[in-house]
């Protein structure tokens, strides 16, 4: 009891932690506006990747209930099939999140989840902990380092598929349960099989990393691990295979269709100063150094300028094995080639040629870096744990150090006259009003913005229409309806080139070619007032939905 006592205690302390972290102005939205960390306002089209997320919530349940193949889907670039296991689509966390998403809705789940997920990270991190070391403030300092690491923060507005790092340390902790006789060889294999098949449903190349860390542990723990342990570690890689057989199936066999395809792993190096500044910090010192061209979820690199000096200094206090996981977990995520700022360098580091491995193609080295910060945890555990009040001083000198970097940078206000309210994604009412619903069901729209918040719309309208536009995260239309062809961009640039009559013509044929009923967009701010003017102009009729508008063709 005073176990379970001192692990509910922790999880409370990570909790207020995390709702101290991600405390937001738009806190009191949570269910008509997309999350945010601190009291930054993003521009809309930052909220591209964020707007996946929220229509996954949605999608994997909807798609279950109502009989629909959840892994190809047109609700989305109508009439093109997408393949959602080709994308970031985070199946695992919509299932668990289901009876949240159908009462409360996915803007709501998405919100919670990106709040919860430091102090999920921490409180499994300190589990792993607490197994190799006893419980005391070390393990919970070491969980606090993985769950709130730079990664983590860097990418917690934007990206759950790569900030819920949680089942991640559930992994090797399943594993020394095991080795101690905690668990039984049957509840290995299943809690195994399960988190395994969770991760995938989670994140792809976060999967493949943890199968190259778990490789490289297993080698340089050689000694330790048995013929039985590597049986009964096939077992439960080959049940969870089985439970992830069908999304599997058409990640191998079921190709895209009309897209444009990945950029390829060659085009992004990691950046090498990026290990030791954080981008947010220059702009939090007043731009001192300028390389605001960086992007912050980049921050996943970030280990500051002490911690290594620490980790040096204090080797003698870390087990040599546990130096050496950190060091090679290092090198991993430069990848290849390494930049400086936005230059190349000549400098290609050799181990970056695992992008070759399976699923690992088009993954960034920089992923790598989630288990980068459990290793780190751990060494940092040990030195807390083992060390004197000197070291001990300069182990929590490091952490404020780093912690702040990624951290205040978010918190800072961006200096421009645009308001809140162009900045925040706040959602028309129209997508949960009965008028709009009973319009909207079964119809085929051009939605605006495309590649943006259309496809948050299509989610919290309960799937009510199918739409050319949405956000795959990869996927560009190619042939009659791409993106950039003569035809499309007058309405996917909203209105910034010339719509002619002729283009007038043109669109209607199309719209009337593909069964679309109309093209659905938010005036305010995305208002193609060109293309409204035309359109009308030809014969076309508007209607409005609460700050919405439906243009419909003329039969």
């Amino acid at each position: 009891m005073r176990s379970h006592r001192h692990l509910v205690v922790s999880f409370l302390a990570y909790l207020a932690l995390a709702l101290w972290t991600t405390h937001t102005s738009s806190a009191g939205l949570l269910f008509h506006s997309i999350f945010t960390l601190g009291d930054k306002y993003y521009p809309l089209f930052w909220w591209k990747d964020s707007t996946l997320f929220i229509w996954s919530y949605e999608w994997w349940p909807y798609a279950i209930l109502h009989g629909l193949n959840p892994f190809i889907t047109d609700y989305l670039w109508y009439p093109i099939k997408v393949n959602l296991t080709h994308m970031t689509s985070i199946p695992s966390l919509a299932l668990v999140m289901a009876p949240v998403t159908l009462i409360f809705g996915p803007l709501f789940s998405y919100n919670l989840v990106q709040v919860l997920t430091p102090a999920l990270n921490a409180f499994c991190a300190r589990l792993l902990l607490n197994e190799i070391k006893a419980p005391s403030f070390a393990t919970w300092m070491g969980g606090l380092v993985f769950g709130f690491s730079p990664f983590v923060i860097g990418h917690l507005p934007l990206h759950p598929n790569l900030d819920f790092v949680a089942l991640v340390p559930l992994i090797p902790w399943l594993f020394l349960l095991y080795k101690k006789n905690k668990i039984s060889h049957l509840t290995f294999i299943l809690s195994m099989a399960f988190t395994l098949a969770a991760q995938v449903g989670v994140s792809l190349e976060i999967s493949a990393f943890i199968a190259l860390a778990g490789i490289i542990t297993l080698i340089i723990y050689a000694e330790k691990i048995t013929p039985d342990d590597l049986v009964i570690l096939a077992k439960s890689g080959f049940l969870a295979t089985l439970f992830i057989l069908p999304f599997l199936s058409y990640y191998f066999f079921s190709p895209d269709i009309n897209t444009t395809g990945v950029p390829s792993f060659e085009d992004r190096g990691s950046l090498l100063h990026n290990i030791f500044v954080a981008t947010p910090a220059q702009r939090y010192h007043q731009n001192r150094i300028d390389w605001t061209k960086l992007d912050a979820p980049e921050l996943g690199m970030h280990i500051g300028i002490l911690l290594p000096l620490v980790l040096i200094f204090c080797r003698d206090m870390i087990p040599k094995k546990i130096s050496l996981l950190v060091v090679v977990f290092l090198l991993i995520t430069l990848g290849t080639p390494i930049q400086w700022s936005d230059a190349s360098t000549p400098f290609f580091n050799p181990i970056g040629l695992v992008h070759r491995l399976p699923l690992m193609s088009h993954a960034l080295m920089i992923r790598f870096s989630s288990i980068t910060w459990l290793v780190i945890a751990l060494a940092l555990t040990y030195i807390f744990d083992n060390g004197t009040r000197l070291t001990k001083a300069a182990v929590i000198t490091s952490l404020i150090a780093i912690a702040p970097n990624p951290l205040w940078g978010q918190w800072i206000k961006t200096s421009s006259n645009i308001t809140p309210d162009h900045y925040f994604a706040v959602f028309p009412d129209a997508f949960t009003t009965l008028s709009f619903h009973k319009y909207a069901h079964d119809k085929k729209f051009i939605a605006l913005p495309c590649a943006g918040l259309s496809s948050a719309w299509q989610a919290i309208s309960g799937m009510e229409f199918k739409q050319f536009c949405g956000y795959t995260g990869l996927l560009e239309p190619q042939g009659e309806l791409g993106l950039h062809t003569p035809l499309m961009e007058p309405i996917a640039n909203h209105g910034g080139n010339p719509a002619s009559p002729e283009w007038a013509r043109q669109i209607t044929q199309t719209i009337h070619k593909y069964n679309f009923d109309g093209i659905l967009y938010d005036p305010d701010p995305w208002a193609p007032r060109a293309v409204e003017d035309i359109l009308v102009k030809n014969g076309w009729s508007v209607q409005n939905f609460d700050h919405l508008e439906v243009l419909s063709p003329p039969k």
